[in-house]
């Protein structure tokens, strides 16, 4: 009996370490753009119970793994995967779709977008991502994300909103375009801040100009309010 119980726990030791192979096999296959190989991953074994949506150590997915490299031919590819999971949060709750957009991914935010990755959830957002993206790219991307229903006020954990870390972090151009779209100027977060608050912790005179007009003009409009 003793030495069926070794035996088993040697297999099943020797079973684990070649699923981290294999694992390992598949993320360079998906670092390397390497669709070829992924594929033959995915059908190698019945023995391979990973599957698609196999997570790394920081719970990215290979998709979370394309975008970064970047790997588009991956990308593309797993998106007409059966079963494959569009949506999965890693350990830092960052969806592929806020990977895309913190890197003012226009092409990769309109492909997810086209597969219905969700815009919208609980905490951080894409929106937040894109608007903190100071790549020319980010306005269109924000006006992506928004018409397909992006909440344009979303708030993070403590309260920020998208146009707040478009003054601290983005362009002005993204300020310009969250204000043209209606985000709110006034709402502040948790700690009091509001935009203009950000803008000036963010050393962005340019947003700070703008913001400080805006919330004139709301003052004003408020005021003249019966």
């Amino acid at each position: 009996m003793k030495t069926l119980i070794i035996f088993v726990s040697v297999l099943l030791s020797l079973g684990v370490r070649a699923e981290a192979v294999d694992a390992r096999a598949w993320f360079e296959a998906v670092r390397s753009d390497d669709v070829w190989a992924a594929s033959s991953w995915l059908g190698q074994s019945p023995n391979n119970v990973l599957g698609v949506n196999v997570r790394d150590a920081d719970g990215n997915t290979a998709l979370h793994v394309a975008i970064k490299t970047p790997s588009p031919s991956i990308r593309d590819w797993l998106l007409t995967q059966p079963g494959f999971e569009i949506d999965t949060r890693n350990n830092h709750q960052e969806t592929p779709l806020m990977f895309a957009a913190i890197q003012c991914d226009s092409d990769t935010v309109s492909a997810l977008l086209s597969a219905e990755s969700a815009v919208n959830g609980t905490g951080w957002v894409a929106l937040h991502y894109a608007s903190a993206c100071r790549a020319v790219a980010a306005p269109n991307i924000i006006r992506n994300l928004l018409a397909h229903y992006a909440y344009i006020d979303a708030a993070s954990p403590n309260g920020t909103t998208p146009l707040m870390m478009a003054a601290q972090y983005g362009l002005l151009a993204s300020v310009q375009t969250l204000l043209d779209e209606g985000a709110d100027v006034l709402l502040k977060n948790e700690h009091g801040l509001n935009a203009l608050d950000f803008a000036l912790i963010g050393s962005q005179p340019d947003s700070a100009v703008v913001l400080k007009a805006a919330i004139l003009a709301r003052q004003r409009l408020k005021r003249g309010t019966w």
